[in-house]
């Protein structure tokens, strides 16, 4: 389904609490709320990381779109640790590895 019909299906079906998250036959935790949305975003940009290296040199970012009494969810914040962990050499690590970038968030 489409992004917006899966979202509407959802609230249709009342199919009840999100239970866990679930990726390539591997299950993670819904807590905290943001790491798995972030840890997911980080794993799509790494094939790309030389090419950010290279033409990224900002040091904050916002995103017009979030609204933080409807959404936990933020790009700003998870390419903000895409770029922290790139600077400090984890990248690779903190990708190949939910549990490993949970740790690093200090949240697990």
């Amino acid at each position: 389904m489409a992004p917006r019909e899966a979202k509407r299906f959802i609230r249709e079906v009342d199919a009840g609490n999100l239970v866990r998250f679930e990726l390539e036959g591997d299950y993670f935790p819904l807590s905290p709320k943001n790491a798995f949305y972030d840890w997911l975003y980080i794993r799509s940009l790494v094939e790309h990381a030389d090419w950010i290296e290279k033409n990224v040199h900002y040091d904050g970012f916002t995103d017009i779109e979030f609204n933080p009494a409807k959404q936990v969810n933020c790009q700003a914040r998870a390419f903000a640790e895409f770029l922290s962990l790139l600077s400090r050499s984890k990248l690779k690590e903190a990708a190949g590895d939910f549990y490993v970038f949970a740790d690093m968030l200090n949240v697990v």
